[in-house]
Protein backbone atom coordinates (compact mmCIF):
# COMPACT_ATOMS: atom_id res chain seq x y z
CA UNK A 1 0.00 0.00 0.00
CA UNK A 2 1.32 3.43 -0.89
CA UNK A 3 1.46 5.96 2.07
CA UNK A 4 -1.32 7.84 0.84
CA UNK A 5 -3.52 4.61 1.36
CA UNK A 6 -1.37 3.90 4.67
CA UNK A 7 -2.79 7.36 5.67
CA UNK A 8 -6.21 6.70 5.44
CA UNK A 9 -5.72 3.35 6.55
CA UNK A 10 -3.85 4.55 10.30
CA UNK A 11 -6.82 7.26 10.61
CA UNK A 12 -9.12 4.25 10.63
CA UNK A 13 -7.25 2.52 12.84
CA UNK A 14 -6.91 5.32 15.27
CA UNK A 15 -10.77 5.97 15.24
CA UNK A 16 -11.50 2.77 16.34
CA UNK A 17 -8.92 3.58 19.13
CA UNK A 18 -10.31 6.69 20.38
CA UNK A 19 -14.22 5.17 20.28
CA UNK A 20 -12.84 1.91 21.41
CA UNK A 21 -14.71 0.03 18.85
CA UNK A 22 -12.37 -2.84 17.97
CA UNK A 23 -10.05 -5.08 20.47
CA UNK A 24 -6.84 -4.10 20.97
CA UNK A 25 -5.77 -7.33 19.29
CA UNK A 26 -7.02 -6.57 16.06
CA UNK A 27 -5.84 -2.75 16.48
CA UNK A 28 -2.77 -3.92 17.29
CA UNK A 29 -2.58 -6.17 14.44
CA UNK A 30 -3.42 -3.41 12.13
CA UNK A 31 -0.91 -0.97 12.90
CA UNK A 32 1.75 -4.07 12.90
CA UNK A 33 0.34 -4.77 9.37
CA UNK A 34 1.00 -1.00 8.46
CA UNK A 35 4.52 -0.36 10.04
CA UNK A 36 5.48 -3.93 7.40
CA UNK A 37 4.45 -1.96 4.78
CA UNK A 38 6.13 1.00 5.69
CA UNK A 39 9.57 -0.87 6.39
CA UNK A 40 9.24 -2.95 2.73
CA UNK A 41 8.86 0.24 1.18
CA UNK A 42 11.75 2.30 3.14
CA UNK A 43 9.40 5.08 3.79
CA UNK A 44 10.61 7.56 6.03
CA UNK A 45 8.20 10.75 6.88
CA UNK A 46 6.66 12.39 9.56
CA UNK A 47 3.27 10.31 8.95
CA UNK A 48 6.10 7.17 9.79
CA UNK A 49 7.27 8.24 13.14
CA UNK A 50 3.60 9.31 14.21
CA UNK A 51 2.67 5.50 13.20
CA UNK A 52 5.30 4.55 15.86
CA UNK A 53 4.65 7.02 18.45
CA UNK A 54 0.83 6.32 18.24
CA UNK A 55 1.68 2.19 18.60
CA UNK A 56 3.71 3.05 21.56
CA UNK A 57 0.85 4.62 23.68
CA UNK A 58 -1.38 2.32 22.36
CA UNK A 59 0.81 -0.48 23.40
CA UNK A 60 1.37 1.08 26.89
CA UNK A 61 -2.67 1.35 28.01
CA UNK A 62 -1.59 -2.60 27.83
CA UNK A 63 1.38 -3.25 29.30
CA UNK A 64 2.75 -4.58 26.58
CA UNK A 65 6.52 -3.00 27.19
CA UNK A 66 8.20 -5.13 24.63
CA UNK A 67 6.79 -3.45 21.97
CA UNK A 68 6.72 -0.14 23.66
CA UNK A 69 10.30 -0.38 23.61
CA UNK A 70 10.41 -1.18 19.91
CA UNK A 71 8.73 1.37 19.10
CA UNK A 72 10.16 4.30 21.35
CA UNK A 73 13.59 2.99 19.82
CA UNK A 74 12.39 2.94 16.35
CA UNK A 75 11.12 6.85 16.70
CA UNK A 76 14.19 7.97 18.84
CA UNK A 77 16.56 6.63 15.33
CA UNK A 78 13.95 8.49 13.23
CA UNK A 79 14.32 11.93 15.48
CA UNK A 80 18.35 11.17 15.18
CA UNK A 81 17.47 11.25 11.37
CA UNK A 82 16.05 14.90 11.26
CA UNK A 83 12.33 13.60 11.02
CA UNK A 84 9.69 15.59 13.42
CA UNK A 85 7.72 13.94 16.42
CA UNK A 86 6.84 14.16 20.02
CA UNK A 87 11.05 14.78 20.31
CA UNK A 88 11.37 15.45 24.09
CA UNK A 89 8.18 12.83 24.93
CA UNK A 90 9.40 9.96 23.55
CA UNK A 91 12.91 10.79 24.82
CA UNK A 92 11.49 10.69 28.02
CA UNK A 93 9.60 7.43 27.61
CA UNK A 94 13.11 6.17 26.23
CA UNK A 95 15.03 7.33 29.41
CA UNK A 96 11.97 5.78 31.79
CA UNK A 97 12.31 2.41 30.07
CA UNK A 98 15.93 2.30 30.25
CA UNK A 99 15.54 2.88 34.26
CA UNK A 100 13.11 -0.09 34.09
CA UNK A 101 15.42 -2.68 32.43
CA UNK A 102 18.57 -1.21 34.63
CA UNK A 103 16.66 -2.39 37.71
CA UNK A 104 15.48 -5.40 36.73
CA UNK A 105 18.62 -6.74 34.65
CA UNK A 106 21.31 -4.97 35.92
CA UNK A 107 23.02 -3.73 32.72
CA UNK A 108 22.94 -0.82 30.79
CA UNK A 109 24.56 1.45 32.78
CA UNK A 110 26.49 2.93 29.53
CA UNK A 111 23.25 3.67 27.75
CA UNK A 112 21.46 4.95 30.60
CA UNK A 113 23.95 7.64 31.19
CA UNK A 114 24.51 8.51 27.48
CA UNK A 115 20.46 9.26 27.46
CA UNK A 116 20.48 11.07 30.39
CA UNK A 117 23.33 13.18 28.49
CA UNK A 118 21.50 13.70 25.62
CA UNK A 119 18.15 14.85 27.60
CA UNK A 120 20.02 17.29 30.11
CA UNK A 121 20.08 20.02 27.00
CA UNK A 122 16.16 19.73 26.87
CA UNK A 123 15.55 20.14 30.95
CA UNK A 124 14.48 23.39 30.89
CA UNK A 125 12.03 23.49 27.66
CA UNK A 126 10.64 20.20 28.40
CA UNK A 127 7.94 19.10 31.40
CA UNK A 128 8.77 15.45 29.84
CA UNK A 129 12.38 15.43 30.58
CA UNK A 130 12.38 17.16 34.01
CA UNK A 131 10.04 14.50 34.82
CA UNK A 132 11.96 11.77 33.63
CA UNK A 133 15.38 12.81 35.23
CA UNK A 134 13.79 13.40 38.53
CA UNK A 135 12.60 9.74 38.79
CA UNK A 136 15.88 8.36 37.83
CA UNK A 137 17.16 10.28 40.50
CA UNK A 138 14.94 9.26 43.13
CA UNK A 139 14.95 5.41 41.82
CA UNK A 140 19.30 5.50 41.80
CA UNK A 141 19.04 7.09 45.15
CA UNK A 142 16.05 4.81 46.53
CA UNK A 143 14.07 7.84 47.22
CA UNK A 144 10.89 6.19 47.30
CA UNK A 145 8.87 9.09 48.82
CA UNK A 146 10.15 11.13 45.59
CA UNK A 147 9.52 8.57 43.55
CA UNK A 148 5.39 8.14 44.42
CA UNK A 149 5.11 12.15 44.94
CA UNK A 150 6.43 12.07 40.65
CA UNK A 151 4.47 9.35 39.90
CA UNK A 152 1.01 11.34 41.10
CA UNK A 153 2.17 14.31 38.68
CA UNK A 154 3.52 12.53 35.96
CA UNK A 155 2.37 13.33 32.25
CA UNK A 156 -0.01 10.28 31.74
CA UNK A 157 1.92 8.12 29.83
CA UNK A 158 4.82 8.97 31.64
CA UNK A 159 3.01 7.42 34.71
CA UNK A 160 2.34 3.97 32.56
CA UNK A 161 6.13 3.38 32.23
CA UNK A 162 6.71 3.86 35.95
CA UNK A 163 3.73 1.42 36.84
CA UNK A 164 6.71 -1.11 35.69
CA UNK A 165 9.13 0.33 38.74
CA UNK A 166 6.55 0.80 41.29
CA UNK A 167 6.49 -2.52 42.82
CA UNK A 168 9.84 -2.13 43.32
CA UNK A 169 10.42 1.44 44.69
CA UNK A 170 7.58 -0.36 47.06
CA UNK A 171 9.60 -2.54 48.48
CA UNK A 172 12.55 -0.45 48.57
CA UNK A 173 10.73 1.80 50.53
CA UNK A 174 9.14 -1.44 53.01
CA UNK A 175 12.85 -2.51 53.46
CA UNK A 176 13.65 1.05 54.53
CA UNK A 177 10.61 1.48 56.83
CA UNK A 178 11.22 -2.43 57.90
CA UNK A 179 14.96 -1.71 59.20
CA UNK A 180 14.29 2.11 60.59
CA UNK A 181 11.14 1.91 62.93
CA UNK A 182 11.95 -0.24 65.35
CA UNK A 183 10.61 1.57 68.49
CA UNK A 184 7.76 1.67 67.86
CA UNK A 185 7.57 -1.24 65.56
CA UNK A 186 4.04 -0.74 64.65
CA UNK A 187 3.16 1.67 62.28
CA UNK A 188 -0.54 2.99 61.16
CA UNK A 189 -1.12 1.09 57.33
CA UNK A 190 -1.60 4.69 56.40
CA UNK A 191 1.58 5.96 56.96
CA UNK A 192 2.11 3.10 54.68
CA UNK A 193 0.01 4.54 51.75
CA UNK A 194 0.77 7.89 52.28
CA UNK A 195 4.52 7.16 51.90
CA UNK A 196 4.58 5.05 48.86
CA UNK A 197 1.73 5.41 46.53
CA UNK A 198 -0.70 3.39 47.50
CA UNK A 199 -5.02 4.12 46.80
CA UNK A 200 -5.74 3.66 49.78
CA UNK A 201 -5.66 1.06 52.75
CA UNK A 202 -7.79 -2.02 51.49
CA UNK A 203 -5.09 -1.96 48.24
CA UNK A 204 -2.03 -1.84 50.75
CA UNK A 205 -3.13 -4.47 53.22
CA UNK A 206 -3.57 -6.58 50.17
CA UNK A 207 -0.19 -5.95 48.90
CA UNK A 208 1.48 -6.78 52.19
CA UNK A 209 -0.10 -10.14 52.51
CA UNK A 210 0.90 -11.48 49.43
CA UNK A 211 4.73 -10.10 50.22
CA UNK A 212 3.68 -12.15 53.71
CA UNK A 213 4.24 -9.17 55.74
CA UNK A 214 3.47 -9.29 59.59
CA UNK A 215 0.22 -6.86 60.25
CA UNK A 216 -1.55 -6.59 63.83
CA UNK A 217 -5.05 -5.09 64.25
CA UNK A 218 -5.95 -3.04 67.09
CA UNK A 219 -8.89 -1.06 68.19
CA UNK A 220 -10.09 -1.84 64.48
CA UNK A 221 -7.01 -0.43 63.15
CA UNK A 222 -4.82 -1.96 60.72
CA UNK A 223 -0.68 -1.98 61.76
CA UNK A 224 2.45 -2.71 59.90
CA UNK A 225 4.86 -4.86 62.19
CA UNK A 226 7.86 -3.04 61.02
CA UNK A 227 10.34 -5.47 63.22
CA UNK A 228 8.51 -8.52 62.27
CA UNK A 229 8.46 -7.98 58.60
CA UNK A 230 11.98 -6.93 58.03
CA UNK A 231 13.18 -11.03 57.71
CA UNK A 232 10.88 -10.50 54.38
CA UNK A 233 11.75 -6.81 52.77
CA UNK A 234 15.45 -7.94 53.37
CA UNK A 235 15.34 -10.39 50.61
CA UNK A 236 16.36 -9.66 47.14
CA UNK A 237 13.52 -7.79 45.23
CA UNK A 238 11.79 -10.54 42.17
CA UNK A 239 10.92 -8.27 38.97
CA UNK A 240 7.45 -10.00 37.56
CA UNK A 241 8.57 -12.30 34.49
CA UNK A 242 6.90 -10.66 31.26
CA UNK A 243 6.72 -11.97 27.52
CA UNK A 244 10.39 -12.27 25.90
CA UNK A 245 12.19 -12.45 29.33
CA UNK A 246 15.18 -15.03 29.64
CA UNK A 247 14.39 -16.64 32.39
CA UNK A 248 17.36 -17.99 35.54
CA UNK A 249 16.33 -21.07 37.23
CA UNK A 250 17.19 -19.78 40.48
Amino acid sequence: RPEPVLKKAFQIVLSHWNNKTKSFEWLNNQVKAIRQDITVQHIKSDFVVSVYEEHAKMCLGQGDILEVNQCITKVCEFYEEGLAGAVDEFMSYRLLYLIYTRQKYKEGASELNLMMAKLHPMMESSKYVRHAIAVQDAVANDFFGKFFALYKEAPVNSALLMNFLSDYMRWKGLRAISRSFRNPAELPIRFIVENLGYSGEKECVADLNKHGAVLAKKHGQVFFDAQSSLQIYSRVFVFKVLDGDSLDEK
